[in-house]
């Protein structure tokens, strides 16, 4: 997408930062390239000092770039869990969901509210919910106002990226997030990926600033059918630009299915129907 040679610096991406200017920026020897959202961390008085102090690039040219940069879409993930619908304890072959909650937060974005502890749960939806179970909208169960003042019961659009900045491919294209999960010690993909193009909330507002809402994204696959801890590593992939990928250590823990069974026994005690029971008012008579 972005026509950068292998192994070069991720700075390439930005408007005007050429092989030479960026050379210039990451120093004659550097081990290592800096990356977008490294450079966007820097204060503003040092990118200049890097740029237009030494006659890299022009004010206006520093404006431009760093302009891109806040736009370019970086999906940091908040957290990242394994469930089965409707159950507590995941069970051998079972249907089990990956889900993966993150923001968007561009590179060098400033005053980032923290994390609302809400956002990063998953409501199962009630089970005559049907719009919610096929995916079309939120759980009407959860009425948790976001950013946008919307409950997540209320229906809305999928939100579409905005468009890839790529001054080299002669199409447009919108960026496209891959999910999968690999077993390291086999070197291997043990989920093959799931593609995200789309999102449920919006990721900036009318006025291009982020809007920090909290995305969900979900894939579904097949459970081990053994019991045990398995452990993978999730990757987040951007097919657009380079340096905004995401890899962390993840487990998935399958019980036995004995313990579901015993699991489901006590919130059937805890939880009583109330009409397979009769109720014995002051005068011991039952009603």
């Amino acid at each position: 997408m972005q026509a950068i040679p292998h192994g070069q610096s991720p700075l390439l991406q930005l408007p005007y930062f050429t092989s030479s200017v960026v050379k210039a920026i990451e120093g004659e020897h550097a081990k290592s390239h800096l990356t977008v959202q490294k450079f966007m961390d820097k204060p503003e008085t040092e990118r200049r000092n890097l740029t237009v102090e030494r006659g890299l690039l022009s004010d206006e040219q520093l404006k431009t770039a760093t302009s891109v940069a806040r736009q370019m879409p970086g999906l940091s993930v908040a957290k990242a869990f394994f469930k089965v619908m409707g159950e507590k304890v995941i069970t051998p072959s079972s249907l089990v969901q990956l889900v993966v909650k993150g923001r968007f937060i561009p590179p060098g974005t400033t005053n980032i509210p923290e994390v609302n502890e809400l956002d990063l749960e998953d409501i199962d939806p009630d089970e005559d919910d049907l719009d919610a179970l096929l995916g079309r909208k939120p759980p009407k169960n959860r009425n948790v106002k976001g950013v946008d003042g919307k409950t997540a019961g209320d229906k809305v659009a999928r939100v579409q990226p905005p468009l890839t900045h790529a001054p080299y491919l002669p199409r447009d294209h919108s960026p496209r997030w891959h999910i999968f999960l690999a077993d390291s010690k086999q070197g291997k993909i043990a989920v093959p990926p799931f593609t995200f193009t789309t999102f449920d909330k919006p990721i900036f507002d009318e006025n291009g600033r982020p809007t920090f809402n909290m995305q969900t994204l979900k894939m579904q696959f097949q459970a081990p059918p053994q019991v045990g801890i398995f452990s993978f590593v999730l990757h987040v992939v951007c097919d657009s630009y380079l340096g905004f990928d995401t890899k962390l250590d993840i487990a998935l823990q399958v019980e036995d299915p004995a313990k579901a069974a015993a699991v489901a026994e006590e919130d059937d005690i805890s939880e009583p129907d109330e009409g397979k029971y009769s109720i014995l008012p002051l005068d011991g008579r039952i009603g």
